[in-house]
């Protein structure tokens, strides 16, 4: 069974990482934002502040059929059903944390 796999390894800061791969086909994609407004008035004047979270959910199916979900927050993938991409991904005894993806099918 395919899974992540650690293409290279080292430490910094006194935390140990490893650097991992993972490739598949997309099956799917779900996408989704929050946005939150907050305001105050004093005094006759006012402010408003927003913020927006995006979320997105891509499903692969790697090489043995094996399917498998990466969830990415403030982190957007353009891809589409049928394409092919590469997650890449450091991590470390407490969490991991995809940092980067490359659309096999467009570059």
């Amino acid at each position: 069974m395919a899974a992540w796999k650690t293409i290279g390894s080292g430490s910094t800061l006194g935390v140990a990482y490893d650097v991992m791969v993972r490739t598949g086909a997309v099956t799917g994609t779900e996408s989704r934002s929050q946005t939150e407004v907050s305001g105050s008035i004093s005094g006759g004047q006012g402010t408003i502040k927003s913020e927006t979270t995006t979320a997105q959910d891509i499903f692969l199916t790697d090489e043995d059929g094996v399917e498998f979900a990466a969830g990415l927050h403030n982190f957007r993938v353009r891809c589409k059903e049928g394409q092919d991409l590469c997650l890449l991904s450091v991590e470390t005894k407490k969490r991991g944390l995809i940092f980067h993806a490359i659309n096999l099918s467009t570059r």
